[in-house]
């Protein structure tokens, strides 16, 4: 089953430094300055099977973080909610300097070749934890 994946883009000073409530009133109220004050970017229809791999091989090849695949589901704004919150749905935000560090690394490893032995052995390690 295929997932919509809404792709934003929205200075995180857009929100708030703290909200009221429990944390799924809070998450509810993230999409609503998201979907009022955010550009959007895109949309992409994936299977989160699909999904939750590619990101981890993104990682991989930028250095093993881990932090894509939380930041891609469980992160907040300013850690309006922790990352465990008890919530509706998903919510994953990249801070301005998450953003610029991720690009600056991807665009030295732009030409990575995953059919590379390198890229291969990345991608068994990935198929083995999965």
């Amino acid at each position: 089953m295929s997932s919509l994946i809404h792709l934003s883009l929205i200075d995180e000073d857009r929100y708030p430094t703290s909200l009221s409530g429990d944390d799924e009133s809070k998450y509810q109220q993230l999409l609503a300055i998201t979907e009022e004050e955010a550009i959007y970017w895109q949309s992409i229809e994936i299977n989160l099977r699909g999904f939750e791999p590619a990101l981890q091989l993104w990682d991989a090849i930028a250095g093993n973080s881990r932090l894509l695949l939380i930041a891609s589901f469980n992160f907040f704004p300013h850690k309006l909610l922790p990352p465990d919150a008890d919530i509706s749905g998903t919510f994953g935000f990249f801070p301005a300097d998450m953003v610029k560090d991720l690009y600056d690394i991807m665009q030295q490893e732009y030409s990575f070749d995953i059919d590379s032995l390198e890229g291969q052995n990345i991608i068994a390690e990935i198929e083995k934890d999965g």
